[in-house]
Order: C-alpha cells, then sequence, then structure tokens
C-alpha cells in the first residue's frame, strides 16, 4: 500500500521506520505488559527467536512494495523525533479486509497518543488509497484498545475466533 514518509498530527510524526529506530522496538518487546495483546507468534518471533531485526526490515521493504498491505510505522513526538510507538495494517491471505494494529509504548499510555496516530492513518487509508473498510481485532481484556477502537469510530461487530489469537477477539471494523 502507498504510505507517505511521513504524515503529521498535532503532537505526533507517522512515519517510515528506520533502522535506527531498532533498540527503541526492542524497548517495547522487551515490556511485557506491552506486548501482552499483540498475536504470541510476533511475539515469539522477536523474544525467541530473535528475529526483530528481520521483521523491521521486511517493514522498511514494504514501503516501496505497492500491493503489500502489511506495513508498520513508527510513532515518534512531533519535534523530538522520539518513538512513542507504532501502528499500522496487517492483511494476511485468509483475511478479505486488513487489519489496524497500534502500540504505544507503556510510558506513554493514556496520552492518546494511539487514537491519535490511528485516526490520522485511517483517514489515509479510507480516503487515498481505494481501502472501504478496515478492521482491529481486540482482545476482551484490552480495555485501553476497546476505547482506541471506539474513538476512531469503529463498531463492534462481534467476537470472532483468530487462530493467531489463544482467546476469541472483538471485531471493530469502520467503512470509508
Amino acid at each position: 500500500m502507498n504510505f507517505p514518509r511521513s504524515m503529521e498530527t498535532e503532537r505526533l510524526v507517522v512515519r517510515w521506520f528506520r533502522e535506527d529506530d531498532l533498540p527503541a522496538i526492542s524497548r517495547f518487546f522487551s515490556d511485557k505488559d506491552c506486548h501482552a495483546y499483540l498475536s504470541p507468534g510476533v511475539v515469539y518471533q522477536v523474544l525467541v527467536e530473535d528475529k526483530l531485526p528481520l521483521i523491521l526490515s521486511q517493514w522498511m521493504v514494504s514501503y516501496y512494495l505497492e500491493d503489500d498491505v502489511n506495513t508498520m510505522l513508527g510513532v515518534a513526538l512531533k519535534g523530538t523525533d522520539k518513538l512513542v510507538g507504532f501502528l499500522g495494517l496487517e492483511k494476511r491471505k485468509m483475511d478479505v479486509h486488513p487489519r489496524i494494529v497500534y502500540c504505544v509504548m507503556k510510558e506513554h499510555w493514556g496520552k492518546g497518543y494511539a487514537t491519535e496516530a490511528s485516526k490520522r492513518l485511517l483517514g489515509h487509508i479510507l480516503s487515498g488509497t481505494g481501502c472501504r473498510r478496515v478492521e482491529a481485532l481486540v482482545d476482551l481484556k484490552n480495555v485501553a484498545s476497546i476505547k482506541v477502537a471506539e474513538k476512531l469510530g469503529m463498531r463492534f461487530e462481534g467476537m470472532v475466533h483468530d487462530l493467531e489469537f489463544p482467546d476469541d477477539q472483538r471485531l471493530y471494523a469502520i467503512e470509508g
């Protein structure tokens, strides 16, 4: 998918990842609370198989592939370039629609960064790419992410079972 190198919000810059972002992403994954609701398969690849450098390089390559919907972007504080999290889209071959993913480092929880950055990304996706629907899978216990999905205008469509997760997930969606 065609993502601009950077997109600004009032407080944030949503931008392509760079190699020098690896330490910040590693810090995120080293905190169990931060990755508690991510796909266990992704967490296993990062923490056990030590594939974070490979994953980061795949994200960086995805920026140049127009037909690749799977990509992640860094979220940095405007004026500092300090990463506060990341977000992006995932779409597996079995998925009909892409899913938005948003992650914020623990020291920045509760500041509205996930909502602010996701709103900017969804605006770009739904108005500038031809994509008509974006979904989100949210763990029932992840109250903060449920609130983000609702603030984004996504509507709850029901509980779904996804093989990537041990428990059923709440399915949210927004259409443009």
